[in-house]
């Protein structure tokens, strides 16, 4: 289960003591969600935001598992080039939501086209 609560806090955290805010963020949490609710939470992860550098490997994940599936369901080898998987890690980031347009982009941008292809 994941959570944006205190993603903000995160967004716009300029210090160097992520102790400190990992325990106001932790604070934020109780104060959003109800004990009985956190009491049944085995453990709680705080994640730092995405950085855009970080995106290129990200993608690189993702796009394996494009090529897997596909190697597997159609025995087709795929390969993708270095100006796709920049175009992708750039375009798939958001500073706001990290990484989470880059799986909406990978569809709108590969998938559906290859299906179209491959129809």
């Amino acid at each position: 289960m994941t959570s944006n609560v205190g993603s903000q806090m995160i967004m716009d955290y300029t210090g160097d003591d992520i102790s400190s805010l990992d325990n106001q963020i932790l604070e934020t949490l109780r104060g959003h969600f109800r004990p009985e609710f956190l009491n049944r939470i085995d453990d709680i992860v705080i994640f730092d935001r995405i950085h855009p550098e970080s995106m290129r490997a990200i993608v690189d994940v993702q796009l394996e598992k494009v090529v897997r599936q596909v190697k597997d369901s159609r025995d087709i080898t795929l390969d993708f080039d270095n100006s796709v998987r920049d175009m992708l890690a750039r375009d798939g980031y958001d500073p706001s939501f990290g990484a989470r347009p880059l799986k909406r982009l990978i569809q709108k941008r590969v998938l559906d086209p290859l299906a179209l292809e491959l129809i």
